[in-house]
């Protein structure tokens, strides 16, 4: 069918984002050729005329770009095949709809073009209104509205066309949502037509021999590879710029063809397509040995503006190994890996003995960063703007070893900060934030450090009432352990902050747990004014009954005797001016649960639920000289409303503003 060889090969134009220029599409015409592959198939999902209007025609000025496309394939032995993607709205049984896909391809038949592909991937399909009544199944009327096109391009084009399909099924994890669609797809669809499949999975590993026999059996034919090993529209931080691997050279046996779906930048494809190349031509492939020689054939591209400044084949390896694929670092980025790790595990007063490893580390960053200068002055600009914004993060971070060996070196004690990387513009940004809440494991499992088997939030129940007070105690001299400040009556601080929620308040009181037990709380209260009239009137006449009998003043401590004092006389702060912060709240955690996040999470649930409960907005108390804890409720948007003594009375002063004392803060609800 194509000229030279049985398999389709080339490249798919198939990703999400920006689409390719006018000159990078004929560019890429001509590397094909230059590889031995013979296909390049138009389908960028963001050209709208491709997907979102599929049955919108296209324009004179867009069909002279496209007709130019199509002769610039032909001039360098490439097949040029157009993709429809009707199936966002699509009615298969309506003649008007096929109509409309088929004026759509003879547009493009009129400009030259023989070779088509109807997709009918990432969407979501139904059968509604006519559709059910015609067809038993998605398949079906799929395959109905394929074969229709089929025979209409088949009858109007005047050379052999190839036709191919991309199911709603086309990897091995979307089978169970559509049980049967591939074996009726198969059975129903013409046996000319190919059919596209990306592998077990979207991204495939490893495209292996018994997978591909099972989806011959199925589709009743040999597949396509659509693949998608390097593309990175998914997971625009990344770029892939290795060479094809995982596809032995048995697949082509049990394929029709392999078509590389590749990375968004095109300039960055060259070593992907080189390799695809020779993988196609090589029964004895070799990746590594198809990565070298793509790159002496990639040098010239990096020639630069400067005499003396050169780009050698071992520097653009480099450059690749950072850039490698989806599941693989190159082996120069893992040896650079490896040399920071080292560095890192060692303890920094032994460096002056480590002198090799420091000797080392401190070279290959340093020439990471010397790469990155000399590439500025590369004459391919668009090569250059395609790869500085992925180089820029490696070079960084290179910038930051350096930084840390010189701070060990010279004998610096404490913790290290570099100026040139400060929090919030380093590795800042809400996708590092999103990116933090969950870890993944090596077997692909991912865990969240709160939903984590270590630790779990949980409703408040009676059981652990002494926990919760244990847990105040722990916390109550500013964060730290408050076991000394109260020796005789260790109950008492938390009777004063947490038992009257946890009798009066259970549906806002949540706890922490790991594996040794309860480690945390935070408990809320709807309406504070409800609150503090039942503690006055019945809580805290309960509490203070055993404390009439309490041991004799001199034996106390000066926290034991104000908490007492509290109890006995209590003096509620909620003045006229926190009205429109009805709730409040209290939270603690103990050492072992803190700076892992668990605290954001927890108070951003407590936060959800005194909301969706109605609060128009919450208050709480926290000592002034517990910065960590202002620090803290500042992100959640909490801002300083008063700052009282211990009486309650206002903070007036300078004298008094320095001392420790009560901060109120407050939050609204919008």
């Amino acid at each position: 069918r194509i000229r030279g060889t049985n398999m389709i090969s080339g490249v798919i134009e198939g990703f999400y984002g920006r689409p390719w220029t006018q000159q990078q599409r004929i560019d890429l015409t001509q590397l094909l050729n230059q590889n031995g592959l013979n296909t390049y198939m138009y389908a960028p999902k963001d050209d709208d005329k491709h997907r979102a209007y599929w049955s919108v025609p296209y324009d004179q000025s867009e069909l002279s770009m496209l007709e130019n496309l199509v002769t610039n394939a032909k001039l360098n032995n490439t097949k040029f095949v157009y993709s429809l993607a009707p199936g966002l709205g699509v009615r298969h049984s309506s003649e008007q709809d096929l109509q409309l896909a088929k004026d759509k391809l003879s547009q493009l038949i009129n400009i030259g073009c023989n070779d088509f592909a109807i997709l009918w991937d990432d969407i979501h399909p139904n059968l509604i209104g006519e559709d059910a009544n015609k067809f038993q199944s998605v398949a079906e009327a799929q395959s109905y509205f394929t074969n229709e096109l089929y025979e209409f391009v088949i009858h109007n084009t005047s050379e052999e066309s190839i036709f191919l399909l991309c199911p709603t099924v086309y990897c091995n994890i979307m089978e169970p949502e559509h049980e049967g669609y591939l074996d009726i797809l198969g059975n129903t669809l013409d046996k000319n037509i190919y059919v596209l499949w990306t592998g077990y999975d979207i991204i495939t590993k490893e495209i292996k021999i018994e997978n591909l026999e099972r989806i011959i059996g199925k589709i009743q034919r040999k597949p396509v590879i659509w693949d998608n090993y390097f593309a990175n529209d998914y997971d625009q931080r990344r770029l892939y710029m290795g060479p094809l691997l995982g596809r032995s050279n048995e697949v082509k046996h049990y394929i029709s063809g392999l078509l590389i779906n590749p990375n968004n930048e095109y300039e960055t494809n060259f070593v992907p397509i080189t390799t695809l190349g020779e993988w196609i031509s090589d029964d004895q492939y070799d990746p590594y040995e198809a990565e070298l020689k793509a790159i002496q054939k990639w040098l010239p591209y990096f020639e630069t503006s400067k005499d003396d400044v050169v780009l050698t084949e071992k520097d653009i390896q480099l450059i690749i190994h950072f850039l490698y694929g989806p599941y693989h670092n190159g082996k120069l980025a893992d040896n650079y890996k490896s040399q920071m790790k080292s560095l890192l595990a060692a303890n920094p007063t032994h460096f002056q003995y480590l002198q090799s490893l420091i000797d080392l580390a401190n070279e290959s960053s340093k020439s990471i960063i010397d790469i990155f200068n000399r590439l500025a002055y590369i004459k391919n600009r668009e090569l250059f703007y395609s790869l500085s914004g992925y180089l820029w993060g490696i070079k960084e971070e290179a910038f930051l070893y350096t930084q840390y060996i010189e701070h060990c070196l010279n004998g610096e004690s404490g913790r290290f900060f570099s100026p040139y990387h400060n929090k919030g513009t380093y590795r800042g940004g809400f996708l590092s934030e999103l990116l933090e809440l969950f870890k993944q494991n090596e077997d692909g499992s991912l865990i969240s450090d709160v939903t984590s088997s270590e630790f779990k939030i949980i409703p408040y129940e009676d059981k652990y009432e002494n926990d919760l007070l244990e847990i105040c105690l722990k916390t109550g001299d500013n964060g730290a352990d408050g076991s000394h400040l109260f020796p005789n009556f260790p109950k008492i601080i938390g009777q004063r902050w947490v038992g009257p929620y946890l009798e009066h308040e259970k549906n806002f009181a949540f706890m922490l747990q790991d594996d040794i037990g309860i480690c945390g709380y935070v408990l809320g209260c709807l309406d504070t004014k409800t609150l503090y009239k039942t503690m006055v009137e019945d809580y805290f006449p309960k509490v203070s009954a055993f404390y009439d009998t309490a041991t004799p003043s001199e034996a106390l401590t000066k926290d034991e005797i104000e908490y007492i004092d509290m109890i006995k006389k209590p003096s509620l702060f909620y003045p006229y001016s926190l009205a429109r912060f009805s709730s409040h709240l209290h939270i603690d955690l103990l050492e072992r649960a803190q700076g892992r996040g668990l605290g954001t999470v927890m108070l951003s649930q407590l936060l959800m639920a005194l909301e969706s409960a109605g609060s128009d907005g919450i208050f709480l108390e926290c000592s002034s000289v517990n910065h960590r804890a202002i620090r803290f409720y500042e992100k959640f948007g909490f801002f300083e409303l008063a700052r009282n003594n211990d009486d309650n009375t206002p903070v007036t002063t300078t004298e008094q503003r320095e001392a420790p004392h009560t901060l109120v803060m407050g939050k609204t609800f919008m």
